[in-house]
């Protein structure tokens, strides 16, 4: 019975990088960490390994490897934002989509129960190959029973294509543990996602495939090679047993979205600015029941000529506000030129969650109003674009020139905005309630002795011990009477 399917879209961010680059399909190309020579080559695709280039070389290495290498740099968010729709494509297929975090462009599905709803395993395969073949993205997908086992087929460099089965190109449907397990043996080395420096010591010792690797033994490899190797070592030979940890599915997050159609073609500012101050109080209502904040905003104008205008805009921190991104969406508007009149409005949220909390409880003593400062950043960038505010980022060079490098801002918030999408962990639960023991004076405790800097006086009107719920601490604090404030262990509350 099968268990799962691993999706493996190989290297994702090289494939993002030629849909912006279709002339580069069928040239060495690759994904470089920076646009320098010193640059690391992360994401390589099958010309440029055919002429030894691989991920963890310097970008100047492999030029002189391939003249023709064509390399870029794909920022982070548009890889994060290219797994999350691939996931919300892939949840039409099963209940289950678990994205890999260490590689982007992996998944695996829930297979089962799914065969009712299909004729066979090979066309839920094919289903799914042609659905990522209409988005403009090459996968391989392999079925089997284990999750290590999956992922390693799709890494498989020969051709999967079993002509005794009926499963689509580029796609592996396993029978057996056994021969999974048969299979892997074969996959190379440089196919998986490990360290270059492993790699590269197992290639000196004459082990390129999984199989050798797995005759290794294990104690042998932890000793010399690290946690890594080892780690993989006992995924090869026990990957019957590695899979304990049930499939971790991912939230599925859609964007909410609005819109409706003009009766007649529009090109009033006012008149359009209207409409979308209509379609953005829906939104942030929305957004308010779901208890999320909009952190993007995407502006699609669909022209009476049959041209369609994008546009996001990217307000200074998470907000729910109409009056923080309104102004944001009037000035972009402004700088365009629309030829023809507006017949289509449509907006899109791109939001994260936010966790509840008490504003303003106690008054700060402020020097810099950090917000405003991310509100003019947010202005700027709508009038002159995404790419006008930039900041400086320090790189380990020996030229001067490479020592740094100007990038741009893509979400720079206040610290306090910044929610986990994850909740805190509980490091203790009590079965009952358990009281505090009765403030102790601290003069009666430890008598006139040092404290927090300052010999004992009588500016300090009161100071308790307390015992802290994480750590079975006792912690003190005291007042000061002169400053009038708390202080916990010398720090100021």
């Amino acid at each position: 019975m099968i268990r799962l399917a691993c999706i493996n879209l190989p290297e994702l961010p090289l494939q993002l990088l030629i849909q912006q680059n279709p002339a580069w399909q069928k040239q060495p190309a690759a994904v470089v960490d920076e646009d320098k020579a010193s640059g690391i080559i992360l994401w390589a695709n099958e010309h440029a390994r055919a002429n030894g280039i691989l991920p963890g070389m310097r970008y100047a290495a492999a030029l002189s490897l391939s003249p023709d290498l064509r390399g870029d740099v794909i920022r982070t968010h548009m890889v994060e934002e290219a797994v999350q729709q691939l996931t919300i494509r892939l949840d039409h297929f099963s209940p289950g989509v678990e994205p890999c975090a260490n590689e982007p462009g992996v998944f695996w599905l829930d297979a089962q129960g799914l065969l009712p709803l299909y004729p066979s395993w090979a066309y839920w395969l094919r289903c799914i190959e042609n659905n990522l073949r209409e988005a403009g993205f090459f996968s391989v997908i392999a079925a089997g029973f284990t999750r290590f086992g999956t992922y390693a087929a799709t890494k498989s460099d020969k051709n999967l294509q079993d002509p005794a089965q009926e499963a689509p190109e580029y796609s592996v449907l396993f029978t057996s543990p056994e021969e999974e397990r048969t299979f892997i043996r074969d996959v190379p080395l440089n196919r998986l996602n490990i360290r270059p420096w492993l790699r590269d010591a197992l290639h000196k010792l004459g082990i390129d495939d999984l199989g050798p690797f797995a005759d290794l033994p294990a104690e042998g490899v932890r000793k010399r090679f690290g946690r890594e190797a080892y780690e993989l070592h006992c995924s090869l030979n026990k990957h019957e047993n590695s899979d304990a940890l049930p499939l971790q599915p991912s939230e599925i997050r859609k964007p909410i979205a609005s819109g409706y159609s003009l009766e007649h073609p529009e090109q009033d500012l006012e008149r359009i600015l209207n409409g979308i101050e209509q379609l953005l109080r829906k939104l942030l209502d929305e957004l308010a029941l779901q208890n999320e904040a909009l952190r993007a905003l995407e502006l699609t104008l669909t022209l009476d000529s049959g041209k369609t205008v994008y546009e996001t805009l990217r307000p200074a921190g998470y907000t729910r506000k109409l009056k923080r991104i309104l102004p944001l969406v009037r000035m972009r508007l402004e700088t365009l030129s629309l030829h023809s009149g507006v017949v289509d409005l449509h907006l899109c949220a791109r939001s994260v969650r936010v966790s509840t909390r008490q504003l303003d409880l106690l008054e700060q003593n402020i020097q810099r109003d950090v917000e405003a400062a991310h509100r003019a950043f947010a202005e700027i960038r709508a009038e002159l674009g995404n790419e006008a505010v930039v900041h400086a980022r320090l790189h380990d060079r020996h030229l001067p020139e490479a020592r740094f490098s100007w990038d741009p801002i893509e979400q720079l918030l206040p610290a306090r905005h910044i929610s986990s999408h994850n909740p805190p962990l509980i490091r203790r639960l009590y079965i009952r309630p358990r009281s505090l023991p009765r403030p102790l004076n601290v003069k009666e405790v430890i008598g006139p002795h040092f404290v927090s800097g300052a010999w004992w006086s009588r500016d300090i009107a009161r100071a308790y011990y307390y015992l802290h719920a994480e750590d079975d601490q006792w912690l003190w604090v005291y007042k000061d009477q002169r400053l009038g404030r708390w202080f916990l262990h010398g720090e100021a509350q």
